[in-house]
């Protein structure tokens, strides 16, 4: 039993005034004070206390500014900027690599390789977890996103239960719009994954922002 098991007080960090938005992300505050109320709406009305805390998918965003906002939010939330698990997802455009994020077994007996994902959440579960460029991981990867998104957890190559619930996960990508997003893709699972997101910053010409609720 790992110790997602036990809920974190989101609640309690939330309380915080709204200048803790500049220090998150003192480059562009706007979009830390979004990422905060979408949290704190969450945690405040939420029936289903299972879901992962956090399902955000920013457009046009830097590596640099995403990696800043993913290390200030394990700053605030869980006082260890190192709370952070990033994930380039080209290193899964192929099927084969897919199975490395949730570990999988190896030629020998006895052998088994941890996952990329799930171990680092099954010995931390508060944490932030950035996947970098989602558009070009393979179309597998998205049904392993779906119940780590919808029920929280998800059963790793080992058999265990890893909980997300007390996890934020941020994705990238470099496609402008949902709609661009959902033609370039093809897989049944990706707008199942779109549904469950929280907060969705697609940027265009016009800075499009939006909330899906």
């Amino acid at each position: 039993m790992n110790a997602g098991d036990s809920r974190f007080d989101w609640t309690q960090k939330l309380r915080a005034s709204e200048i803790t938005c500049c220090k998150i992300l003192p480059d562009q505050p706007e979009l830390a004070t979004l990422v905060l109320n979408s949290i704190r709406a969450e945690a405040t009305v939420r029936g289903d206390i299972k879901r992962t805390q956090g399902r955000l998918l920013l457009g046009r965003t830097s590596d640099d500014t995403a990696k800043k906002l993913a290390t200030g939010l394990a700053r605030f939330f869980f006082d260890d900027e190192q709370a952070v698990t990033c994930l380039h997802m080209q290193e899964y455009s192929e099927r084969h690599q897919v199975s490395r994020l949730v570990g999988h077994s190896g030629g020998m007996v006895c052998e088994y390789f941890a996952g990329d994902l799930t171990d680092p959440v099954w010995h931390r579960p508060q944490c932030v977890v950035l996947l970098s460029e989602v558009e070009k991981a393979h179309p597998d990867v998205w049904q392993i996103l779906v119940p780590i998104l919808s029920e929280g957890s998800i059963i790793d190559g080992m058999g265990r239960r890893v909980r997300f619930r007390d996890s934020i996960l941020i994705m990238t990508t470099r496609i402008v719009r949902t709609d661009c997003l959902e033609k370039i893709l093809s897989s049944e699972h990706l707008r199942d994954v779109l549904s469950l997101i929280t907060v969705s910053i697609l940027g265009g010409a016009n800075h499009q922002q939006e909330l899906i609720a």
